[in-house]
């Protein structure tokens, strides 16, 4: 469900990918291949080509915190604990963005002009 404390911390979080990815990084994310549930193909999965990757991982520590468990829980809501994220297991747990693109009511089109505007 999208709330109000989550539209604020997805502009935060926008407003700060902004601001920390590179160039070339923010050049590689495309709406047209916007796919929420690809590691490849999320939001940051675009600007890293992985977004378990070491880079990605800088960047969302960078650009937000934690905000729900890991990928069992992105259609589930249940609060995350942690206050960096980390790729154990092969999962980790997502940020403001990567829970909201995953809404069936999410605007992934306005949201990837935020970033690149």
């Amino acid at each position: 469900m999208i709330t109000q404390e989550l539209k604020k911390l997805v502009v935060e979080e926008a407003l700060n990918i902004r601001k920390y990815a590179t160039k070339e990084e923010m050049k590689r994310l495309n709406f047209a291949r916007l796919c929420p549930t690809n590691q490849n193909l999320c939001v940051y999965g675009h600007l890293t080509g992985d977004c378990h990757n070491i880079r990605a991982i800088e960047l969302l520590d960078k650009c937000t915190r934690p905000y729900t468990e890991s990928i069992h829980h992105i259609l589930n809501f249940k609060k995350s604990r942690q206050k960096v994220f980390n790729n154990e297991g092969g999962h980790r747990d997502f940020s403001p963005i990567e829970y909201y693109i995953n809404q069936p009511e999410a605007k992934l089109k306005t949201l990837v002009k935020l970033i690149k505007s």
